[in-house]
């Protein structure tokens, strides 16, 4: 099963929808085309398609950091990281030439997403409600000028018994 992305589905099969659930050969293997991701999914690079992880040992490749894992957690953060963490020692202990220094962690996918405009978000998002609140304090002294405006309509009309009614 493979995963292509918004981008490659518009250069190499012009956007067509009989894409999906046809064969598709990468490297003379094949796969069969589940889906097409949104254009506004990009947060892992520009990687054209998604495969499962296959484990394939390719002597020599054991230095390679190239795999980034996305999935949703069964259980909370602290224990996966946990299990991770033993995983990585085992790692460590039986490669030591090639994962001393490395390791295994968990991070939630929405601290990775903004991680380098974290700040810039929330500086947007309180200008945001510093906005919202001048408007609302501005709306709500117009309509108090607008009622102090009428006081003397409206004493008036209580007076001669009026309520309003026209």
């Amino acid at each position: 099963m493979a995963i292509l992305s918004y981008g490659l589905w518009q250069r190499q099969f012009g956007g067509q929808a009989s894409v999906v659930g046809g064969p598709l050969s990468i490297n003379g293997v094949s796969y069969t085309v589940v889906g097409v991701l949104p254009p506004f999914f990009n947060f892992l690079g520009s990687t054209d398609v998604f495969t499962p992880v296959q484990y394939n040992p390719v002597p020599g490749m054991r230095s390679a950091r190239i795999l980034i894992v996305v999935g949703r957690l069964k259980t909370d953060l602290r224990r996966a990281q946990s299990e991770l963490g033993v995983l990585g020692r085992r790692l460590q202990e039986e490669h030591a030439q090639f994962d001393r220094g490395w390791s295994v962690t968990a991070v939630p996918l929405t601290g990775e997403v903004v991680k380098d405009v974290r700040v810039g978000l929330e500086l947007l998002l309180g200008a945001i409600g510093l906005v919202i609140l001048l408007v609302s304090a501005s709306i709500a002294g117009m309509m108090l000028a607008h009622a102090i405006s009428r006081q003397a309509e409206i004493s008036v009309r209580l007076a001669l018994g009026r309520r309003g009614e026209d």
